[in-house]
């Protein structure tokens, strides 16, 4: 890939310079707020709406299912049309889905129609966009790169869910979902504007990516997987029984993504120098530790320390185990690695939210949401297993070279 400046395949930060690119960049930020107003009180939404603990996870089922469905239907239509053609068509399905939670009460929409939006939404999406993400970063800044785009998403995102709860406080869960409606609508105007320049039409063929060559990739993006699902549904769920007001727990998740800024900043800076291993086995050690503490949290204070630390180790270890990902994206053949990376974490939720389904038969929501916190801390372990990019492995070989011929001349 070239580097020059005026080559027109660049990290979406460094978009600006290019109308096109300036285009995907506000779209992204604008798409990220909009969801943070909303994203962390959904499970908290379906439970006050009287949906069922057993078809909140029935819900969550159906669109993992269906979702690991429509990777491969993404991912041919990535192929033909590129990577923001299938961000574009996402859209339309993320906002059904967020006409539907809105409409919940009035329209009693089954877990199998609220799920089957959201997942065309989110295959479509997410496959787009690490395609598209992995094309434009700069192999020897990935992670500086990386860590740029998290602390932009970070400071536009971090007052969403503060002002989210308080919307949703004093005011109804409705607005909210109307105004999130509304970003992304505008959103949407800002993206059909683009194209895929630079892209080439081609066959899907998965048989071009080796499993046996990723396994550990797939035991690590798993992970990955049940460590989100447990940060993003089960947390909240656990902690709305501890606070008990939307006003709070927007406030809790603000705070600690603007302190988890410092740390993204400092890993970023020193990641790409050969480190990437040590802060990603590190700061996933961590993250497990801190998310099996989550288990014993009774006050908000407890809460508001143990959603610091989660946040600051989610800092230490995302940023790397992205560039990886990103880096052997680049080694194997893009939408292919992609599309089985992507089908890989689908079946990872799946299988968790099974899980979850089943012990709701039998057990309280509490024990329920317990085992879903143990389930996220042993998926952050798992994280660690993700190895390092051919070209890292080179240049620390390369590096050692340089030193071990500077002592001999020495």
């Amino acid at each position: 890939m070239s580097l020059e400046i005026g080559h027109p395949i660049r990290h979406h930060l460094f978009r600006m310079r290019f109308t096109e690119m300036n285009e995907i960049y506000w779209f992204m930020i604008l798409r990220s707020f909009a969801l943070s107003l909303l994203t962390i009180f959904v499970p908290i939404y379906l439970y006050k709406a009287n949906f069922g603990v057993s078809n909140i996870f029935l819900y969550y089922i159906s669109l993992y299912f269906f979702e690991f469905l429509f990777e491969y239907v993404a991912a041919r239509f990535l192929k033909l049309r590129g990577p923001k053609h299938s961000m574009i068509l996402s859209l339309p399905f993320l906002i059904v889905h967020i006409w539907q939670l809105l409409t919940l009460s009035q329209f009693h929409w089954s877990p199998l129609a609220l799920s089957i939006t959201l997942s065309i939404a989110l295959a479509f999406f997410w496959e787009g966009y690490h395609y598209d993400f992995s094309r434009s970063k700069h192999t020897a800044k990935t992670t500086r790169e990386v860590g740029k785009i998290f602390i932009a998403m970070t400071l536009i995102g971090a007052a969403a869910p503060l002002i989210g709860g308080l919307i949703a406080t004093y005011f109804g869960t409705r607005p909210l979902l109307v105004i999130v409606i509304v970003l992304l609508s505008f959103g949407s105007l800002i993206l059909f504007k683009t194209k895929d320049r630079n892209f080439r039409k081609g066959k899907f063929d998965i048989s071009k990516v080796s499993l046996a060559n990723i396994d550990k990739h797939l035991v690590s993006y798993a992970g990955l997987g049940w460590e989100t699902v447990s940060a993003g549904q089960i947390w909240p769920l656990f902690l709305f029984f501890i606070i008990s007001s939307y006003s709070g727990i927007g406030l809790i998740t603000s705070v600690t993504l603007l302190l988890s800024i410092i740390v993204t900043y400092w890993v970023s800076r020193r990641a790409d120098n050969g480190k990437r291993a040590d802060y990603l086995r590190g700061g996933s050690l961590l993250n497990g530790i801190v998310c099996f503490l989550q288990v014993f949290v009774e006050t908000v204070t407890q809460a508001f320390a143990v959603n610091v630390g989660r946040s600051l180790a989610q800092s230490v270890f995302k940023p790397p185990f992205d560039s990886e990902y990103y880096l052997h994206a680049d080694e194997e053949s893009r939408s292919e690695y992609i599309y089985i990376m992507e089908s890989a974490v689908d079946l990872s939720r799946l299988v968790f939210h099974v899980i979850m389904y089943v012990l709701s038969l039998s057990f309280s929501l509490h024990i329920v949401l317990i085992v879903g916190l143990i389930m996220g801390a042993f998926g952050s372990l798992l994280v660690s297993f993700m190895p390092a990019a051919k070209c890292e492995i080179c240049g620390e070989i390369k590096n050692k070279e340089i030193k071990m011929s500077r002592r001999l001349n020495a």
